[in-house]
């Protein structure tokens, strides 16, 4: 086989997309003056720590809101006054605008292999919390962000 090319390709994000990028989400939210925990899901259930950004909401002060991304119709009825739902986005540059309008992104995974939202979230400049499950330990690079043990969502206020 040796007569056959071979390239690497290392799992990554696009960096022409996923970047600081500024935007009027706070703005067209009414969030301008409240600190945003943001998570971000394809499918929001059990596994993706959905229960636990509502047990977090009961915890956080006027101050915070979280924002939720990807949560179907019928989650977005029953969501908590201090959580902001945002149904499935599709737009990638919609999202990295999101990102960096949050002020830490959490993700509460229970089970992921490679979490490329903790990536993206890095790289527009956003802090992340993450458990420390399947691959989620392999993704954080800066020093702000943080891995905390599963189901201890409460440590999050602390480092608020």
């Amino acid at each position: 086989m040796k007569e056959y090319p071979l390239e690497i390709h290392y799992n990554s994000i696009d960096n022409k997309i996923f970047k600081p990028t500024p935007s009027d989400f706070r703005e067209k939210h009414g969030l301008k003056n409240k600190k945003i925990v943001l998570g971000v899901a394809n499918v929001w259930d059990d596994r993706k720590g959905f229960d636990d950004f509502i047990k977090l909401s009961k915890l956080l002060n006027g101050n915070y809101v979280i924002v939720l991304v990807g949560v179907t119709k019928k989650q977005l009825k029953n969501l908590p006054n201090n959580i902001l739902g945002i149904q499935k986005n599709n737009s990638s540059e919609e999202l990295a605008k999101i990102y960096t309008a949050a002020d830490v992104f959490v993700n509460f995974t229970y089970e992921d292999n490679y979490p490329t939202v903790n990536l993206e979230a890095e790289a527009c400049g956003t802090k992340v919390i993450t458990y420390n499950t399947g691959g989620c330990s392999e993704t954080i690079h800066n020093i702000d962000s943080k891995i905390i043990s599963i189901g201890s969502y409460s440590s999050v206020c602390e480092m608020l």
